[in-house]
């Protein structure tokens, strides 16, 4: 199975020249409450109840992750967030989401590899 890997670059922590470069390419962006990717624009919210736009959720424990789960397919996207990541609770996530993208958001550099790879196979 194929699966789409998607950077997406946060806007409101990054340089105002990669944002200019990010947007003269046409890459995803997230700033100020809205993601751009793929030529369109979609508001972010952390109101699950809302149903549309893009839902961000930070994980804090295992009630997070089945919230997640519950509302995976009312939204085209779903960024999770978690100060911490340990690989299990994203696995869980991939196996869980029906029917909405996952974004993760990592803020080192250096753990995008590992995110990418378990976005890619979920458990097995």
């Amino acid at each position: 199975m194929s699966l789409e890997k998607i950077i997406v670059v946060d806007a409101d922590s990054s340089p105002s020249e990669v944002v200019e470069e990010c947007r003269r390419l046409g890459l995803p962006l997230l700033s100020k409450g809205k993601l751009e990717l793929k030529g369109e624009s979609y508001e972010v919210t952390d109101d699950p109840a809302r149903g549309e736009g893009v839902l961000k959720v930070k994980v804090k424990g295992p009630e997070d992750l089945e919230r997640v789960a519950e509302v995976s397919g009312r939204f085209p996207y779903i960024i999770v967030e978690t100060g911490d990541w340990t690989i299990i609770p994203l696995e869980n996530l991939v196996a869980m989401v029906k029917d909405s993208k996952l974004l993760a958001v990592t803020r080192e550099l250096r753990e995008a590899p590992s995110l990418l790879k378990v976005l890619e196979k979920g458990v097995d």
